[in-house]
């Protein structure tokens, strides 16, 4: 399904997060960032995921930047939430020993610890390159789900409560 309802994402050569954006064309705006941002020349893949409506990709956009922490998004980059409300956070609390998720999904702890201050699982988790959720969720005995670890709604709230406020 193609729309003009886009959310674009720019990796660098190492599969680093550069820029989170929303447009109707791809192709214009890559042209506006090469003009104006010194980090386009950086971009080596893009990705586009698509919206059924404006309205429903416009309440995305603030998440996943919020979430994903691209380096050079300004707009929405400031976290009003913290990691500790995150179901990651909360799945590392149900073990006795601090490595544990590391250890359970076979990654190193310094990734481990990026899941924990980023407050959320890589985006592999949603790309399906990975199953992280179901291992952790498994090993907690269901007291964290899969689908709360893959929820942002967390995020969501926050943002919300903060806007209210």
């Amino acid at each position: 399904m193609i729309t003009e309802h886009q959310l674009y994402r720019h990796f660098d050569a190492n599969g680093i997060l550069l820029y989170v954006g929303i447009t109707k064309s791809i192709k214009m705006r890559g042209k506006e960032h090469v003009k104006k941002s010194g980090w386009a020349g950086s971009a080596h893949t893009t990705t586009i995921q698509y919206f059924a409506s404006r309205e429903e990709l416009e309440d995305a956009e603030p998440l996943i930047i919020a979430s994903e922490r691209p380096l050079h998004n300004k707009r929405f980059a400031k976290r009003d939430w913290e990691p500790e409300d995150s179901y990651i956070v909360k799945a590392s609390k149900c073990f006795a020993k601090k490595g544990a998720i590391a250890q359970i999904c076979g990654v190193d702890q310094r990734a481990m610890r990026r899941w924990l201050k980023d407050g959320h699982l890589p985006r592999t988790e949603w790309t399906g390159e990975t199953n992280y959720a179901e291992l952790i969720s498994m090993k907690t005995n269901g007291r964290v789900t899969k689908e709360q670890l893959l929820s942002l709604d967390w995020v969501a709230a926050k943002l919300k409560a903060k806007s209210e406020a």
